[in-house]
């Protein structure tokens, strides 16, 4: 997502510095440029509500962020598309 705001899409994103997002009329996703306890709480300062998304399958992950205080709170499902050869 961090790739989006920052690239070809840059110029539909708000924000700078660390936090980014998109306006909601095209997409309800924020994004931070390196994970870190401020960038959370400048988005909860701006009356949002930071969250992550992880692979089911990556359990790793989903143990330190439920250490770090996130909460499931929906799945999402996630398709990879390729080229056929």
């Amino acid at each position: 997502m961090w790739t989006a705001l920052t690239t070809r899409q840059q110029r539909f994103a708000m924000g700078t510095g660390n936090v980014r997002r998109y306006p909601r009329a095209i997409a309800p996703f924020a994004a931070v440029a390196q994970p870190a306890v401020d960038a959370a709480a400048d988005i909860v300062a701006r009356g949002a509500t930071p969250f992550l998304h992880v692979s089911d399958h990556n359990e790793r992950a989903i143990d330190l962020y439920r250490r770090l205080g996130y909460e499931e709170r929906a799945g999402l499902g996630l398709w990879k598309l390729q080229r056929p050869e």
